[in-house]
């Protein structure tokens, strides 16, 4: 298993999306892969409607826990590229590198802290 959840269907997707948008403990980005995003056309989604071809590049999520409450400007980060074919590309590497900014730019994080599994080393 190389990601640390199951695949969503882009209705779930947005659910999930949305639920974290509004619970102040986490910060999530969709990584998109920008060679899908070159080669991608708009298709329909789910429930029949025009899919922009950004949500076709989607290659998985990055995320911020600030779920410390001894220190909080701690946080846990973790990062999926769930679609095989974007990885082992440094999706993975610009995504976190990008959120750790963001979160000390905006949301003054000084530390953080990641969970690897010993096969995804």
């Amino acid at each position: 298993e190389m990601t640390g959840s199951e695949p969503l269907s882009l209705s779930e997707e947005y659910e999930m999306q949305r639920s974290w948008r509004e619970d102040p403990e986490k910060c999530t980005f969709i990584v998109l892969d920008s060679h899908r995003l070159a080669t991608a056309g708009n298709f329909m989604d789910e429930a029949g409607a025009d899919t922009a071809k950004g949500c076709s590049a989607m290659a998985g999520d990055v995320n911020l826990y600030l779920n410390d409450m001894d220190d909080p400007s701690c946080a846990e980060i973790e990062v999926m590229v769930a679609e095989e074919l974007s990885r082992r590309r440094g999706l993975a590497s610009e995504a976190v590198l990008l959120m750790m900014r963001y979160g000390i730019d905006e949301l003054r994080l000084r530390r953080f802290v990641a969970k690897i599994k010993d096969h995804n080393l």
